[in-house]
């Protein structure tokens, strides 16, 4: 009786591309697992914390608070930033879109506010548009999750005078409250999606908070001697997909950028 050959799981990750995602299910790919992600957002009646590119939103029970680099939001603030000004302009007059059929939006009376991922999106839209004498420099996000670091965060930003005691016990509703935020609207989405390709492939598919990207896990099981032939043939699904690699990626997005400060 023949010995059966040892199996291993290979892996590769890789960005997810525009269109990536429409060719894996073209090729055939079912999706067999999806992990829901409910988000609540929440701002002040004046919508300052969206206006500075910082973000207050509760995601299944865990808060959490994405905000841009502050000299950026300072240079918006005094007008000397155009890019980014014009940039949220143009995010503020596009608030009537209606999103992904496939995400469930529920809105109060106020209007809809832009989330991270569609100010990301559309300041990636704009930088190819922006004045060739203007240096753009891509925006770098900072992502919150505890409750006292967050408090702290909007208690300076929103400058609301606390005490010692209420900065160390004050609950997070009590906050919101206190400083005037209030919720705008929930998102429902797909925030993990497992697909099979071929009884051989698995595709796992997840939104990178820290980058607001989607990048995908590529797993394969191989006989022990065929490993080399493995990560040859998901490079090649991968290749066909469009995803691209992460670490080319940043190696190409800082070539890029450092070429664009040249100019």
């Amino acid at each position: 009786m023949e010995a059966t050959e040892q199996k291993v799981q290979l892996q590769q990750r890789y960005w997810v591309t525009k269109d990536s995602k429409a060719k894996l299910l073209q090729v055939g790919a079912k999706c067999v697992d999806t992990v829901p992600h409910k988000e609540h957002y929440y701002d002040t009646a004046l919508d300052e914390l969206a206006m500075a590119q910082v973000w207050l939103c509760q995601r299944n029970q865990q808060w959490c608070l994405i905000a841009g680099p502050q000299d950026q939001v300072t240079r918006e603030n005094t007008g000397t930033c155009e890019s980014v000004s014009d940039t949220n302009e143009l995010l503020y007059q596009s608030r009537a879109e209606v999103q992904n059929s496939k995400s469930t939006l529920y809105k109060n009376s106020k209007e809809k506010k832009p989330t991270p991922l569609e100010c990301l999106d559309s300041q990636n839209n704009q930088h190819h548009d922006l004045n060739k004498t203007q240096k753009y420099v891509e925006p770098t996000y900072t992502e919150l999750l505890g409750e006292q670091e967050i408090m702290m965060y909007l208690t300076n930003f929103l400058r609301i005078d606390l005490t010692i005691e209420e900065k160390r016990n004050m609950a997070m509703e009590d906050f919101l409250r206190r400083a005037g935020i209030d919720h705008y609207a929930s998102n429902l989405t797909a925030y993990q999606s497992t697909y099979k390709l071929c009884d051989r492939y698995t595709v796992i598919i997840q939104r990178e908070d820290s980058s607001l990207k989607e990048s995908a896990v590529v797993l394969l099981d191989v006989d022990i001697s065929s490993i080399c032939k493995g990560f040859e043939e998901i490079e090649t699904l991968a290749n066909y997909l469009g995803f691209e690699h992460q670490a080319i990626q940043r190696e190409q997005e800082l070539s890029h950028r450092e070429i664009e400060q040249t100019i």
